[in-house]
């Protein structure tokens, strides 16, 4: 893992680690692609005290992501910083490109992926993909879906009291339904942090090596059962 205040060896250190699937490539296979190179560029600007927010979106949700974007900029009066969009869906970036909105997109182009480019699959496949390389780069990421509307920044909520967690998250999801009956609840990949520690780094080791299928709440039936022996606390915020 790469510190964050140490980014002078970045380009010349090796990505060992492998991407969370089965039929991935290690880091080091894509290191060199274009897109990876753009992520690097990217993270040049980020500011690394703020952690980086994730938002993955298709040309099928796109409205969705247009609303997401202007709770966000529009109508915060502090937006929050870092954000990057994920699609593997070149529209999303043209979109955002031509609109001039002040975001970075990463369009992630997988040969493996182009017969399903606008399923559900496909975009949990480079969201956490790209996520995966920004832990290991050393940024903490918080992860959401375009239906997480923010209507104020969490990031001072969650550091007041959730400085030294490991993962935070909501719960509304109910797959795997064994750990759904076993804690009463699943974590909710729809709004989640993820810091850059080694417990989180042990648990994306993990994610690799489990076996499933490809269906649209695979990332949230495969995350929940790497986490299966987390002592989770919970504490309600209103």
């Amino acid at each position: 893992m790469v510190s964050v205040e140490d980014k002078t060896s970045e380009e010349n250190t090796p990505w060992n680690f492998n991407l969370p699937w089965q039929d991935g490539y290690s880091g080091d296979h894509f290191k060199s692609s274009k897109w990876c190179q753009l992520l690097i560029k990217f993270t040049k600007t980020f500011d690394p005290k703020e952690p980086v927010i994730t938002v993955a979106a298709n040309s099928k949700i796109l409205d969705g992501l247009v609303n997401w974007l202007i709770s966000v900029l529009v109508l915060q009066q502090h937006p929050p910083k870092n954000i990057l969009v994920v699609t593997q869906n070149g529209g999303v970036c043209s979109l955002i490109l031509t609109r001039q909105i002040p975001v970075h997109c990463l369009e992630v182009s997988l040969q493996s992926l182009r017969r399903r480019a606008n399923s559900a699959w496909a975009l949990m496949f480079v969201r956490m993909s790209v996520q995966r390389i920004l832990n290991w780069l050393g940024y903490d990421l918080l992860s959401l879906d375009t239906d997480a509307v923010m209507l104020k920044n969490p990031i001072p909520l969650i550091e007041q009291n959730w400085e030294s967690a490991d993962v935070v998250g909501t719960f509304g999801g109910k797959f795997p339904f064994e750990l759904n009956g076993k804690w009463g609840f699943v974590l909710c990949m729809g709004t989640v942090l993820i810091r850059s520690t080694p417990a989180t780094g042990e648990g994306w080791i993990r994610l690799k090596g489990l076996k499933g299928g490809r269906g649209p709440r695979e990332e949230e039936r495969r995350t929940n059962r790497v986490h299966r022996s987390i002592e989770w606390q919970i504490r309600w915020v209103l």
